[in-house]
């Protein structure tokens, strides 16, 4: 392909007078990219400060250097600078904006190949990903990885690679560089690469062979004696067409030399310095690296089946000089100190795995700010300052051990049962630390601390704003819902049950919803951001959900998918959410296991899902009655200046601290079994715990027995107002119910309210949940219903909403009229007539809006018109009876 073929790409992203100066192309051309089409994409030389973008100021000391832009799926560039001299043999030798982590890259004239290509090719390095583009066969997509671990953040597989059609390629190829055969590294993380492409739905991965030794590249391979176009194209499609379905044989890891090296090297905390000692008796010092760590947490990790230690994760705290004490790009996680006068220090803290500690460059890279500072120069070195780093302040390393799920585990040293968050766990008497949860991603905010510790006055303030809330909403069903599910999802239980919020954009559904989700912590409340999002992929979700054993998760903001394939994919998303929240059995889920993911049974990982939709979702196998689905209207959620109020709890923390004594006292209930003075059904069939989860399966026959049995219980209440509720749709209404029931007795058991308190504000909450589920099943499930009982439906939801009012008893009943014909476009069709005259006036046009979708508007546009219904000439909506399928007998009744 010549240079004129190639799309322009984001040329504009420069300035025309910025180009690549001669020494940068002749570095181009040996790794076969012509320098002309890298201009086009917005690669240029550097020479002075005004030169970089913005994003790059900081490094201006490091000029001069070769300019590369790095475009995510989505189109966003960041940008990267190339030095032409390195500070050190350990120096980075690529440098970006602190904070911008690593980077899918999809150059320009590859986005329209996304979600299309027949192939997908993962390419190691900038500027082989350059190179793989410009000779790409036209049926294959080049995807850009900065480096072979550059594909995933926090543990998981980068968000973007969900974002690339994967399951629509034939195949996918990773190509690394040639040094795979030789490096454990390198060939581990084509390995755990591999993994996560296939979670995340490739069908095949391949692996590239490519020719040389060492860290030889593609880009080496292409530009080396390969001259014309033609040649390279060829030989890289053969690379592509020739890779392997296996890695091969693990090579040799390197003797990491853990615990070798002299004593003589320590870690100055204070200072952020490495230092060597001198052999004399001088005390002179010698800077080995210009930072300094200590380990804080040594986490073993332990497998859920066996018990047995995969490994050990640990937390190190790195400390050094700030380059800029004020500097933004410090994160809200660092600190900065100078307590000795000096240079102030800042310090974050960095998790590695145990046997990975010695490899100092990516620790230090992994701070995002040690870009400047001195490091050891050999692997030796590195393996003293990673011993100097075990022997800092080792009496204050906290040991642990953990499990990559929250939730319940038999504790066998004390003989109860405690719920592991990623601070520790929660038991029913003291907190644990030696045990916690260790989560991924956003899921690692979950953590309590220690219950126990909290002030009581606090924990009260947030069980009492938690009902306090109902006050605020127009309408508080959704509430009512919610606090359902923060009761029900930490018992131990399948939930079989979920919530969903419909509604148009800005009606309230995220503030609801991440106000709930505040509960677990303050980081998920509004003025944070949501658990998960709906726009990413059905198994990028899926692995979202790994470890929420007893908890509960939001999937926020499913909008409408116009496009068939988005609207497949977001269907398969729900249904595989609402299958697993049902507790529906998998033959294997994806989990995290030592930063990789792996395949394994995770059955237990069953969390209580939240989601909010914009409009009604279409869900495999009628998926919908697995959820409770609450309509959501900016006049029905919260009463003018009411919002900041009912979400201030979840920003303060006081929700985290409420649900932290919560657990509590579910563990207490684990232990000492039900209160003296009040039973709580679902905690009695938790009795039997201790002898291996038993109560699940009691619940489950209570539930039935609900279901079955009890018609002055929840079951009658069901019954009476959704008869036409499926057997999954009860189910999920009781789950809920019991789950309120839960929270209000301990808000009781607490002292927040009295007994009386409690039984009303169980029955408001009863009548809540049974509204919502007669609603649901109505207007959710509405094809389970007949044409008629739509109408009925649509009429009964416009009174009880509020929308229209209906006249005084002593006044004509509304009624739907007679059917009767009327002219439509010059035919005559057959209407069944809804008499408003009983409607109180002015609140006619609610009929009007409450009813449009199912009236025929008269030749002017006009929805109602005036019609004789027995003996008096009225105004009316009318509806056709063929579609609404309405007959004589359905509309003799008074409505």
């Amino acid at each position: 392909m010549s240079d004129s073929e190639k799309p322009a790409g984001i040329g504009t992203a420069v300035s025309n007078d910025k180009h690549i100066a001669p020494r940068h192309a002749e570095l181009l051309e040996r790794s076969a990219v012509p320098t002309a089409w890298a201009e086009t994409l917005g690669c240029y030389t550097a020479e002075v400060a005004d030169d970089l973008p913005d994003e790059l100021r900081r490094y201006t000391g490091a000029l001069p250097g070769l300019v590369f832009p790095l475009r995510t799926v989505e189109g966003k560039v960041h940008w990267q600078l190339r030095p032409d001299v390195l500070e050190g043999p350990r120096a980075p030798k690529y440098l970006q904006a602190s904070g911008t982590g690593s980077i899918v890259t999809v150059h320009p004239q590859m986005a329209e190949r996304v979600g299309k290509a027949r192939r997908i090719a993962f390419v190691e390095g900038t500027k082989q990903a350059l190179t793989a583009t410009y000779h790409s066969p036209d049926d294959t997509l080049i995807v850009g990885l900065q480096g072979c671990q550059n594909w995933r953040v926090d543990g998981l597989p980068h968000p973007d690679l969900a974002r690339l059609g994967l399951d629509t390629a034939e195949v996918v190829v990773i190509v690394f560089d040639a040094d795979y055969r030789t490096n454990a590294a390198v060939w581990t993380a084509a390995s755990e690469l591999s993994k996560g492409l296939g979670t995340l739905g490739a069908k095949a991965v391949r692996f590239a062979c490519v020719p040389g030794t060492r860290t030889v590249g593609l880009d080496d391979v292409l530009g080396g004696s390969l001259h014309s176009e033609a040649q390279r194209r060829g030989s890289f499609a053969s690379i592509l067409d020739s890779a392997s379905v296996k890695l091969g044989r693990k090579p040799a890891a390197k003797a990491s030399g853990a615990h070798k090296g002299g004593d003589k090297l320590y870690c100055d905390m204070e200072r952020g310095l490495t230092l060597r000692l001198s052999d004399d008796d001088d005390g002179a010092e010698t800077v080995v690296m210009g930072a300094a760590g200590r380990i804080v947490h040594d986490v073993a990790m332990l497998d859920e089946d066996s018990d047995s230690n995969l490994s050990s994760l640990l937390d190190v705290e790195i400390a050094l000089p700030a380059v800029d004490a004020d500097d933004e790009d410090l994160g809200e996680d660092d600190g900065a100190s100078s307590s000795t006068g000096g240079p102030k220090i800042v310090s974050t803290i960095v998790t590695v795995q145990n046997d990975k500690l010695s490899n100092i460059d990516a620790l230090l890279d992994a701070t995002h700010m040690a870009t400047h500072v001195e490091r050891p120069t050999s692997q030796g070195k590195q393996v003293e300052v990673a011993n100097a780093i075990r022997r800092c302040r080792s009496d204050e390393t906290e040991h642990q051990t953990a499990r990559s799920r929250l939730g319940w585990l038999y504790y066998e040293p004390e003989d109860v049962w405690v719920y592991m968050h990623n601070g520790g766990a929660i038991g029913p008497d003291s907190s644990f630390f030696e045990i916690r949860a260790r989560m991924p991603g956003r899921s690692a905010h979950i953590d309590f601390e220690d219950p126990h510790q909290y002030p009581r006055r606090k924990v009260l303030k947030g069980i009492k704003a938690s009902i306090d809330n109902l006050r605020l909403l127009a309408d508080p069903t959704p509430w009512w819902a919610l606090l359902g599910a923060i009761g029900l999802a930490p018992t131990g239980l399948l939930p079989k049950a979920s919530v969903s919020l419909l509604g148009e954009k800005s009606a309230g559904k995220s503030g609801l919803l991440q106000t709930a989700t505040s509960f677990l912590s303050e980081k998920f409340s509004y003025k944070g951001s949501p658990m998960t999002t709906a726009d990413d992929t059905s198994n990028y979700i899926d692995l979202a959900l790994v470890g929420h054993n007893h908890s509960f998760v939001l999937i926020d903001d499913f909008h409408p998918e116009y496009d068939e394939r988005e609207r497949a994919r977001q269907s398969k998303t729900i249904d595989l959410v609402l299958r697993r929240a049902h507790g529906s059995p998998s033959k294997g889920r994806a989990r995290i296991v030592n930063s990789q993911v792996v395949q394994g049974n995770v059955n237990e990982s069953h969390p209580l899902a939240l989601m909010s939709f914009e409009q009604l979702p279409s869900v495999q196998d009628s998926g919908l009655d697995r959820t409770l689905v609450i309509p959501v209207t900016r006049e029905s959620t919260f009463l003018p200046d009411c919002f900041t109020s009912f979400t201030r709890p979840g920003d303060d923390g006081l929700f985290r601290m409420a649900y932290g004594r919560y657990l509590v006292a579910l563990a207490r209930h684990f232990k000492y079994g039900p209160s003296n003075t009040e039973n709580m059904p679902a905690i009695l069939h938790m009795e039997k715990w201790r002898g291996g989860y038993q109560g699940r399966a009691d619940t489950e026959k209570y539930l039935d027995h609900l279901r079955e049995h009890d018609d002055s219980g929840y079951l009658g209440w069901l019954k009476a107002e959704a008869p036409n509720a499926t057997p999954r749709a009860l189910r999920v209404a009781a789950g809920l119910m019991i789950g309120l029931k839960l929270w209000m007795s301990y808000a009781q058991e607490m002292g927040v309210i009295d007994i009386e308190q409690r039984t009303s504000l169980l029955t408001e909450g009863g009548e809540a949940i049974r509204s919502a589920l007669r609603h649901h099943t109505m207007s959710a499930m509405g094809e389970n219903l007949a044409p008629a009982q739509r109408v009925l439906e649509a009429i009964r939801s416009a009174v009880a909403s509020g929308k229209v009012t209906l006249s005084a008893p002593r006044g004509p009943i509304a009624r739907i009229g007679k059917i009767t014909e009327v002219d439509h476009d010059g035919q005559k069709v057959k209407v069944a007539a809804l008499d408003v005259h009983a409607v109180i006036p002015g609140a006619n046009k609610g009929w009007v809006e409450a009813l449009k979708p199912l009236s025929l508007s008269d030749s002017s546009s006009k929805l109602t018109r005036p019609l004789r219904i027995g003996q008096a000439q009225v105004r009316c909506l009318v509806i056709p009876y063929e579609e609404a399928g309405l007959y004589e007998q359905d509309i003799e009744g008074d409505l």
